[in-house]
């Protein structure tokens, strides 16, 4: 089970959203990660079911998982990804 953790507002610092991911560290013992843009922090704490892919995921945007996608091997077949990790295939 991960844990998500997000605040808007903050400008200049993750420290809010760190604070939030270390009451959630026994969701997620296996990574942690934070994103920040503008006046919007995410993050997410990860334990680990498949793969090694931390979050969260950034690209044209961020995505955040908590979850499991249990049809990810199709998908990225699919796709034409190569992934052990269920949230790579819903941000490609």
């Amino acid at each position: 089970m991960c844990g998500i953790a997000g605040v808007s507002g903050v400008l200049d610092t993750n420290i809010e959203i760190i604070q939030m991911l270390a009451a959630l560290g026994h969701r997620g013992p296996d990574a942690c990660g934070t994103y920040q843009a503008g006046g919007l922090s995410i993050g997410n704490t990860l334990l680990k079911i498949t793969g090694d892919m931390p979050q969260p995921l950034v690209g044209k945007g961020a995505l955040v998982l908590n979850g499991e996608v249990f049809n990810f091997g199709e998908l990225a077949a699919e796709s034409g990804i190569i992934t052990d990790s269920d949230t790579e295939v819903l941000f490609p």
